[in-house]
């Protein structure tokens, strides 16, 4: 059961990672290959600060203890951050939450920058390409039609007009279809999730069949040597299955 409600997870976390993207466009935390996973991978800093605190990325990179102190510090400071903005919340009614987030946007956007220039001074260059590529494996793993929607990946693989308008239109239908997926105050039935689960997978083959040969090596030379993303998140970085 619990993977199932993994798989589910995965899904509407992909989605509505790309209704972001594609509404939002490139950004402040959009730069240096770490734009567009909201904090499971991103944006800037934030998903890079959460990767690099997990024991399987530090091992990967050879994390020093001094470097892990610093993280642990700039990880406090960024939550104890988020914590004074999202005081009396709760207080609030939909509309005001909705119309306080879209005030504190331009805030958190430039948060994340910062943060992910902090990160890039504690770690050495070679630690900061292999969290890149390990951040980018973690996002092809959540679902490639979403990783692909990001701008800055767009740019690095040379992505035509017509592909980006292929890849937005994959993920608009996605979307379609997942506004529909669930009745409202009812939990999914098990045919509902298995049935996200294989419209997850051919969305994800449909983005990959956009891109030509030349782009796919260009992807693989980003991704870097393979990672176990199913260490990540506990199993929700990688492939659900």
């Amino acid at each position: 059961m619990w993977r199932s409600f993994t798989n589910v997870f995965t899904t509407l976390a992909a989605l509505i990672v790309v209704a972001n993207l594609q509404a939002q466009g490139p950004g402040p935390g959009q730069r240096g290959g770490f734009g567009g996973m909201g904090m499971m991978g991103g944006p800037g800093g934030g998903g890079a600060l959460m990767l690099v605190q997990l024991e399987p990325v530090q091992k990967e990179i050879d994390l020093q203890a001094d470097q892990k102190e610093k993280l642990q510090a700039l990880a406090a400071e960024q939550r104890d951050a988020m914590r004074a903005r999202m005081a009396n919340m709760q207080n609030l009614s939909a509309e005001e939450r909705t119309a306080k987030m879209q005030d504190m946007r331009k805030e958190i956007e430039d948060a994340a920058a910062k943060t992910q220039k902090a990160v890039e001074g504690i770690l050495l260059p070679h630690q900061l390409e292999r969290v890149k590529q390990i951040q980018l494996q973690q996002q092809f793993a959540m679902g490639a039609n979403m990783a692909l929607a990001a701008p800055e990946l767009q740019k690095n693989l040379g992505l035509t007009d017509d592909q980006k308008a292929k890849i937005k239109t994959i993920n608009d239908d996605a979307m379609q279809a997942m506004r529909g997926a669930f009745t409202p105050g009812q939990p999914p039935s098990q045919a509902d999730m298995d049935k996200m689960t294989k419209a997850r997978e051919e969305n994800a083959k449909k983005a990959m069949d956009v891109l030509t040969a030349d782009q796919n090596e260009k992807l693989e030379k980003l991704k870097g040597p393979k990672f176990d993303t199913t260490t990540l998140f506990g199993g929700m970085g990688g492939n659900p299955r």
